[in-house]
């Protein structure tokens, strides 16, 4: 891979100095050219990376001239951003794409132009261009791909001990916990219900007609989660409390996601290790463990100064050489075709293991209905867990929060 980028860098190279030599700018091309402001957000551990990739566009770029202010806001939280300070927020921002419904639904993104359709469509893993669409439009530019797996500590655990949740847990580790994670938030405890064969919108996902929670497969996940409320060897532990967990022995195994890499891998030096997420017994059945599934894009701002340029920079910071430092410099998982390819053995951990859970994942829906599914459901399932919430409860609570997912 790194030839590859090599080659892909010479290149981007050449072509500046093209550009310089002929005069033949990216805005005579049909483009906007001169002086431009521009304000782009992005996760704080990711700014020094990507100040990087924006002196890399001016080289591309250098009949042009750019002011940039890099400010830092995390992707959770920057489509609401957007949505709320449409004048002063970011021109071109990061964002997780179950955010996309709500920026659409608020006229607060611009649609991709038709020139990078086939950059998404032809040369994305589906999953991504899937992500990348709302009511069948392209409004963004994938750039990682991410689920859930399991973070353990390789000196209390073996590699065939984390393959199932019932061995881990009856593992002796000498640790207080064998393994954690956080059973108030819906994004993990939702990996339980759909284990148990629940879907969300349909199988893919995508269907906001098709909601059916209520069901057997829920009620199953419900009393798997409450049974785990019973094993002394198994915890709820808050995400800004794990890092300290593993440090201090404290706890075995995690389940989160890519995002916790470097606060893990700090937390465990030479006893990091990772997995796909393990099997759970089922009916007396091993059950592969299936999680909710994300895609990280960029998006342009629909109230920018700028909406051509804006795309091409969105283009640029969502491509394969910027994709290819991610992975390289911060173990994000790519979502470019050729390059998630060769990353699947590339010998980053994190990113091999996001590979092999892809299979067994279902995409957060985009959906502004979600809006009624994380809190009601993070708070009902958190409260069967600590058996706070009576089993003769359960159907009555997922029906109402069926019902708020049908706007009812």
């Amino acid at each position: 891979m790194k030839k590859i980028f090599a080659v892909t860098m010479m290149l981007i190279i050449a072509f500046t100095m093209c550009l310089s030599a002929t005069g033949c700018t990216p805005a005579e091309e049909g483009g906007e050219s001169g002086e431009y402001n521009l304000k782009v957000w992005c996760a704080e551990l990711d700014q020094t990376m990507v100040e990087e990739m924006l002196y890399n566009y001016e080289l591309a770029n250098p009949d042009n001239t750019y002011n940039w202010t890099v400010q830092t806001v995390g992707e959770d939280v920057a489509g609401t951003r957007v949505i709320s300070e449409p004048t002063t927020a970011a021109d071109v921002f990061s964002f997780a794409s179950d955010q996309l419904g709500a920026l659409v639904n608020n006229n607060a993104i611009m649609a991709v132009p038709t020139q990078y359709y086939s950059t998404i469509a032809d040369e994305q893993i589906s999953i991504a261009e899937v992500a990348a669409k709302y009511n069948n439009q392209y409004y963004a530019y994938p750039y990682t791909y991410e689920n859930c797996f399991l973070y353990y500590n390789k000196d209390l655990l073996s590699a065939d001990q984390v393959k199932s949740l019932e061995t881990l847990i009856s593992a002796n580790t000498g640790a207080e916990y064998n393994i954690g994670m956080d059973m108030d938030d819906a994004y993990y405890t939702s990996i339980f219900l759909f284990t148990a064969g629940m879907e969300l919108f349909g199988a893919d996902g995508q269907d906001v007609t098709d909601v059916d929670i209520a069901n057997e497969y829920a009620l199953k996940g419900c009393q798997y989660i409450a049974d785990l409320g019973s094993k002394a060897k198994f915890n709820s532990i808050a995400e800004e409390e794990q890092a300290t967990a593993l440090k201090n022995g404290n706890v075995a195994a995690i389940i989160s996601g890519p995002h916790m890499v470097e606060q893990f891998k700090t937390a465990l030096g030479s006893k990091y290790a990772v997995a796909k997420l393990p099997t759970i017994k089922l009916d007396g059945k091993d059950t592969q463990m299936v999680s909710f599934s994300g895609v990280k894009l960029y998006g342009v701002n629909r109230n920018t100064k700028y909406p051509e340029e804006c795309a091409k920079l969105a283009a640029f910071l969502a491509n394969y050489d910027n994709q290819y430092i991610r992975l390289t410099d911060r173990e994000f998982c790519p979502t470019n075709l050729e390059l998630y390819a060769e990353a699947e053995n590339s010998g980053v951990q994190a990113v091999e293991v996001v590979i092999t859970q892809a299979e067994y994942t279902r995409l957060k829906p985009a959906f502004t209905q979600m809006s009624s599914y994380w809190t009601p459901m993070g708070t009902f399932l958190g409260g069967v867990f600590k058996k706070t919430q009576a089993a003769s409860a359960w159907q009555g609570q997922l029906e109402t929060i069926e019902a708020g997912l049908l706007g009812n």
